[in-house]
């Protein structure tokens, strides 16, 4: 899906909007949660996206104004949702609940967490936990829009592929760095649920789900075999994805010099913790901390630890994600010096 919001006006929005799939009927919702939402047709025809090739018969483009929406001058807060994927391509921001700030979280934690990043997404008018779910199409259209002023995104998005649009927006860019292992296992782990139970946007290699579909997680032998059997993009999708996702575009294996290319990028990054300085994240957002797991959360828990106990030991393992375990070797030392040399200063000033 490709999109482009043109302008609001206050009594008026003109966009556009092509679907995947281009015969289908183009539709959007608009509205918000206080009002409800009105289903609305595309309506203006656009010939720019004849010429660029984009649609065939250019009947792709809305306006959306008080002839088809009544109450939209009178509406500080306004979203439109795409009817086909209910992907939200805008929300209208004037009535200052939402700040107006642009937020890229990269994570790489290696265990659920919505219940950690849900209250910072929430803060924003547009919220996007898995963005890299979404076609490269779509994820371009949702970055680079410039009339969306309250947006935040978690994913694992490549820096090279990003980096304009975050530059150019100001992105505040944050770094969720974790256990290498943890993060294959969570992968693993994914790999053999049924899709509608998956974590979204973690594992969407059809092939490399199907040949994990036998995987015995309890056998040392069986994991390595399988990592060993992998091939090419399957192989390549469990790679040290923090290096990858660093250092390297989309597609693209690393190497063990990458860990250095990667460094630099996060020193760019407004905030960068791992999942040991999960407070870190906590503090700087002012939010709640994540409530004490109950028994039955640590039972579940349990089969995945054991599985990344197991991770730990294998030859094969440590081949597939040897630049993310330097890489976040190397992170981890560094916070805890600068952890150190701030609690140094600080119990000199109160001697």
């Amino acid at each position: 899906m490709q999109f482009a919001i043109d302008a609001d006006h206050g009594n008026s929005i003109f966009f556009w909007l092509v679907p995947d799939n281009p015969d289908m009927e183009i539709r959007v919702f608009v509205g918000n949660p206080e009002i409800g939402y009105r289903e609305i047709a595309a309506n203006q025809h656009r010939q720019d996206l004849v010429d660029l090739g984009f649609h065939e018969s250019g009947w792709a483009g809305f306006r959306i104004d008080e002839s088809n929406f009544p109450e939209i001058a009178q509406l500080s807060e306004l979203q439109i949702i795409d009817a086909d994927s209910l992907v939200p391509i805008y929300a209208r921001n004037r009535g200052g609940r939402f700040p107006s700030s642009r937020l890229l979280i990269w994570d790489f934690w290696g265990y659920p967490h919505a219940r950690d990043i849900a209250p910072v997404m929430a803060r924003h008018a547009l919220s996007y936990e898995t963005v890299d779910a979404l076609p490269s199409e779509t994820v371009n259209a949702v970055l680079s829009s410039t009339l969306s002023t309250s947006v935040a995104a978690a994913g694992r998005l490549p820096w090279r592929r990003v980096r304009p649009m975050v530059e150019s927006l100001n992105y505040t860019c944050y770094a969720l760095i974790g256990d290498p292992c943890a993060y294959l296992a969570r992968r693993l782990v994914d790999l053999q649920r049924p899709l509608r139970d998956a974590a979204q946007g973690m594992s969407r290699s059809e092939n490399l789900r199907k040949l994990a579909q036998d995987l015995d997680l309890g056998s040392d032998r069986g994991i390595s075999a399988f990592l060993k059997g992998l091939m090419d993009e399957d192989r390549l999708a469990l790679r040290s994805p923090m290096t990858r996702a660093f250092a390297r575009g989309a597609g693209e294996d690393c190497r063990r010099q990458d860990i250095v290319y990667a460094l630099q990028t996060l020193s760019h990054f407004d905030l960068v913790c791992t999942d040991k300085t999960k407070h870190l994240f906590s503090a700087y957002f002012a939010a709640p901390k994540a409530s004490v797991p109950t028994a039955e959360q640590i039972s579940e828990a349990q089969p995945e630890q054991e599985l990344i106990d197991r991770l730990r030991r294998l030859g094969p393992v440590d081949d597939y994600l040897n630049e993310d375990i330097a890489l976040y070797e190397f992170i981890s030392e560094a916070i805890a010096k600068a952890q150190a040399k701030s609690e140094g200063q600080r119990n000199a000033q109160s001697a």
